[in-house]
């Protein structure tokens, strides 16, 4: 007679063991190159752009056009205007739509799992050689949204203020409900310091309905954009796990991890007092949110911005 077991659970991957890195990954190998030089000092954009949207049928929403430039192109221009560095674009659903449609100037690195995560495709970054090395501080957004130079230059000049600069920063929006469905809950102490970012899918795990409904309500949330030096990234993305309500790899999981280790974590953060904030709260699957983005940017012909004018 024989007796079955319950094989033990499978503990989670570490990310490191989850994410192939290989320069192999670049689409064209020329873009390393021919593109602006990669230092220390000058920060380099990542735009994460790898998913599949529902909304336009096969047209990933990173290229769906807004005023006739595709959605993700408006923030790197607005990147090149603010800092003419290279931009790095983590590609994956119609991968050779998105980088003919976002331009010949980025490089563009083709993940290996479009599904993974915002952590998973942050990580691809580094098949980049020598991004670790050379160690810029690297400004994430994702290929959703409009973000303009206002934005990236208040997130870097909060970054890099004081002594030293902050070990991560990150934009936060006072969002209007119900905008902040969806949003991962900006979780800060009683003295206002940033404690973790909570994505709602797991709170909707959390057993206590109170405990639930309170961390529903938080109005602040993640409004994904980051600075953060290359090999901070890495060193704080190799030991994430995907043990959470999605089964994927969260970016927003570094916050807790730095925090924990006492490092510095900076916001800013964006209300609907500001002129920026319909553009970085606008979610371009929803017809009116879309018609308002295409209107904004129709009243001067590209983002409305004193400096960009």
């Amino acid at each position: 007679m024989t007796s079955e077991t319950t094989p033990p659970p499978k503990s989670p991957l570490p990310l490191k063991e989850a994410v192939r890195l290989d320069a192999g990954k670049i689409l064209d190998q020329q873009a390393l190159a021919s593109g602006p030089p990669m230092t220390d000092e000058a920060p380099v954009l990542v735009i994460l752009a790898a998913g599949k949207g529902t909304r336009f049928g096969r047209d990933p929403k990173c290229i769906q056009p807004v005023q006739g430039t595709p959605l993700a192109r408006h923030s790197i221009e607005a990147f090149r205007r603010f800092c003419p560095s290279p931009a790095i674009c983590i590609v994956g659903y119609q991968h050779e739509e998105v980088s003919a449609a976002l331009g010949n100037d980025n490089i563009y690195v083709k993940s290996d799992n479009p599904t993974g995560g915002t952590a998973f495709a942050a990580f691809e970054a580094f098949s980049v050689p020598r991004l670790v090395e050379t160690n810029p501080p690297l400004i994430i957004t994702m290929g959703d949204r409009v973000v303009p130079s206002s934005v990236f230059r208040r997130l870097w000049e909060t970054h890099r203020a004081g002594a030293r600069e902050a070990d991560v920063t990150f934009l936060t929006a006072q969002y209007e409900p119900p905008k902040n469905r969806g949003k991962g809950r900006v979780l800060r102490d009683g003295q206002g310091k940033v404690m973790r970012i909570i994505e709602e899918k797991d709170i909707a795990t959390q057993a206590e309905t109170s405990a639930r409904q309170v961390l529903l309500n938080l109005t602040e949330g993640n409004c994904p954009l980051y600075v953060i030096r290359a090999a901070t990234l890495h060193r704080y993305l190799a030991e994430l796990n995907n043990d959470n309500a999605q089964g994927q790899y969260y970016l927003t999981d570094i916050i807790e991890a730095i925090g924990r280790d006492g490092g510095d974590i900076r916001t800013t953060t964006t209300t609907v007092a500001d002129p920026e904030y319909d553009l970085l709260c606008s979610d371009v699957t929803q017809a009116q949110d879309l018609a308002l983005l295409e209107g904004i940017l129709a009243s001067t012909g590209r983002l409305p911005f004193p400096e960009e004018l």
